[in-house]
């Protein structure tokens, strides 16, 4: 296939790095999003959570999934879906939602989620991360010294509280163990921080990673 040359199959994957579709579908979701927040502040949903059991909205999504399919809809999100999935999810920019421990987005910082998804750099290793993984840290080391942790604290973000207690106790196990086999492990206390009513795993991350009952403040 030459550079650049137009494919007669449209489901080609090459079809889809198209610059001018990616301007043109980012155009219609920007359009769409903006009418959400604009009905959402101004209280037009019937519902902030739409009603309906786990069952229903499994069996909807199944059923769209696997019926038929509208052929003029050649690109990589349905005419549809961006309506669909506003009309079925929770409502957090409206001023009624009173829910979990879920913060309302600042509208302009999705662009930063869209913009890590384009670049998609993981952080496995340095090479792939080469901006992300230094933007971490810088973070991390910022809210370590806030905390007064000291110059030398660090971090990780993790995506959720049980998360971070498993990550926590994680590393805490093998400070212990590698203090255990130098026979100095008993000579510092390691813990992992949190809530003990708050999140139910932390006491028992902490214990069963080998910090005893004295893992967890």
């Amino acid at each position: 296939m030459e550079e650049f040359s137009k494919l007669s199959d449209r489901s080609h994957w090459a079809n889809h790095y198209r610059l001018k579709d990616f301007e043109q579908s980012g155009e219609s979701v920007q359009k769409q999003l903006a009418q959400y927040l604009e009905a959402a502040w101004s209280r037009e949903f019937d519902r902030v959570l739409p009603q309906g059991s786990p069952e229903e909205r499994l069996a909807q999504w199944q059923s769209e999934l696997e019926g038929p399919k509208d052929v003029s809809d050649t690109g990589l999100i349905r005419r549809d879906l961006i309506e669909r999935m506003v009309d079925r999810s929770n409502k957090l920019h409206d001023p009624r939602y009173a829910g979990h421990q879920v913060a309302v987005p600042f509208p302009e910082l999705a662009w930063l989620q869209a913009t890590t998804s384009l670049l998609n750099n993981g952080m496995a290793i340095d090479e792939m991360g080469p901006a992300s993984s230094p933007m971490e840290e810088a973070v991390m080391r910022s809210i370590a010294e806030f905390m007064g942790l000291g110059s030398e604290a660090n971090g990780v973000l993790c995506h959720g509280g049980t998360l971070a207690n498993f990550n926590g106790a994680s590393s805490g196990a093998t400070a212990a163990l590698s203090r255990q086999r130098l026979a100095r492990w008993h000579e510092q206390a390691l813990c992992v921080v949190g809530q003990r009513s708050g999140t139910l795993l932390c006491g028992a991350c902490g214990s069963g990673h080998g910090l005893g009952r004295w893992g967890h403040l």
